[in-house]
Parts: C-alpha cells; sequence; structure tokens
C-alpha cells in the first residue's frame, strides 16, 4: 500500500493505477482482518470450551475419589473438610484457566512467533539474528521473575485455606449460637 502511494507520489505511476491497486490492497487487506477475526473467534470458542471439559473431567474424577474415601480419612484431615473443598475448587478453577486461557496464549504465541521468524528471515536476516541474540537474555529474566511468583503464589494458597478454615468455623459457631438460642426459647414454651 505504501509503495503504491509512493510510486504516486513520485510521478511513477498515473491516478487511475494507483487507485485500482490502492483499492485492491484494500480489499485483500480487509478479506485479511476478517478472516483474522473469524480464525481468533474459532480458536477463543475452543479453547473456552476445551478449559471447560478439562474442568468437567477433573471435577468428575475427584468426586469418584472422594466417594471411594473412607469416613475416617475425612475426620483425619487437619484443615477440614470445607477448606478442603475450595483449595479442591480453587485448583480446579486454575487447571480449567491453565488449559483455555494460558495454552491458547502460548499457542496462539507460538504461531505467530513461527510466522514472524520466517517472515523476518525473508526481509532480513541480519536483523533477525540480532533479535534472536536478545532471546537468552529475556528467559534469564522471565525465569528471575517466576521465581519470586511462585513462592508468593505458594504463600497465597496457604493463607486462602487458612482463612477458609476460619470462616468455616465462625459460620458453625453461629450456628451453633442460633440452635442454642432457639433452644431455651423452645424450652420455655
Amino acid at each position: 500500500m505504501f509503495q503504491v502511494v509512493s510510486d504516486y507520489g513520485a510521478g511513477l505511476s498515473i491516478t487511475p493505477d494507483t487507485i485500482l491497486q490502492t483499492s485492491r490492497l484494500g480489499i485483500t487487506i480487509c478479506c485479511l482482518a476478517l478472516g483474522v477475526f473469524v480464525g481468533n473467534t474459532i480458536l477463543l470458542k475452543s479453547r473456552v470450551v476445551f478449559g471447560e471439559l478439562q474442568a468437567k473431567d477433573a471435577r468428575e474424577r475427584i468426586f469418584g475419589k472422594l466417594l471411594a474415601r473412607d469416613m475416617s480419612w475425612y475426620d483425619k484431615q487437619a484443615d477440614g473438610i470445607p477448606s478442603l473443598l475450595v483449595r479442591i475448587e480453587t485448583q480446579i478453577r486454575e487447571l480449567q484457566t491453565a488449559t483455555s486461557q494460558v495454552l491458547g496464549f502460548l499457542f496462539t504465541g507460538a504461531v505467530t512467533s513461527i510466522a514472524s521468524f520466517a517472515l523476518a528471515l525473508g526481509f532480513s536476516w541480519k536483523l533477525t539474528l540480532v533479535l534472536i541474540a536478545t532471546v537468552p537474555s529475556k528467559v534469564i529474566s522471565l525465569a528471575l521473575i517466576n521465581q519470586r511468583l511462585q513462592s508468593a503464589i505458594a504463600q497465597k494458597n496457604l493463607h486462602l485455606a487458612d482463612a477458609s478454615k476460619q470462616v468455616h468455623a465462625c459460620v458453625a459457631a453461629i450456628d451453633l449460637v442460633k440452635v442454642f438460642n432457639g433452644c431455651s426459647q423452645e424450652i420455655r414454651a
């Protein structure tokens, strides 16, 4: 497109040819954009459906395993059953997010990177090599950031489990107070 306009500005092409070439390129760009839109829509839908199916499968498997457990196993849980259920649901949600969003972004990024790399090699292999030389520094910086994030995520999960345990204990205590308040009124009547 820019080459067509540059040729017209330099006087190398006439107005009708410039309009014809510009309109052809404009239609091509619009068709390409529509194709990208449809492709990304299908990709997004398939990623979401895949994540939902993975979460459903995980829920069904965990439910089956929990049903097979002996009652004494539930009594031996240090944080209690409500905390266990919250932790399981959180992990299933993380699985769903990882399989739908993260895996989809990874796939899209890989395809885009390969296409960009091929295009860059076609135009300037020297510039492509310079850009590739920056990859190790980026990988090292991402690895360092990821180490800090993993410890923060583990700490968050511990606090979340503790908070869930305390909330359940508070709700159980409130229910107990309600029962005892109702019991004294029932005895009087």
